[in-house]
């Protein structure tokens, strides 16, 4: 059976994270035994300025 993990990456404005971050959440999580699968990037505001950029990395390991 396997099971998924999903991390979450946010950044603050409308660049997405550091791809130095997004190679360390993925360095981290290989080293725990996760595999990583597939990356999906987004983002949305609130009408009033604020806007956020996110990328989700999705994993998976066999149990």
């Amino acid at each position: 059976m396997k099971k998924y993990k999903a991390s979450c990456l946010i950044s603050g404005s409308t660049l997405p994270p550091e791809p130095e971050h997004i190679e360390a959440e993925i360095e981290t999580m290989t080293t725990k035994g996760w595999s990583f699968t597939h990356i999906s990037t987004g983002g949305g505001g609130s009408g009033q300025g604020s806007v956020t950029s996110w990328v989700y990395l999705l994993f998976e390991r066999e149990v």
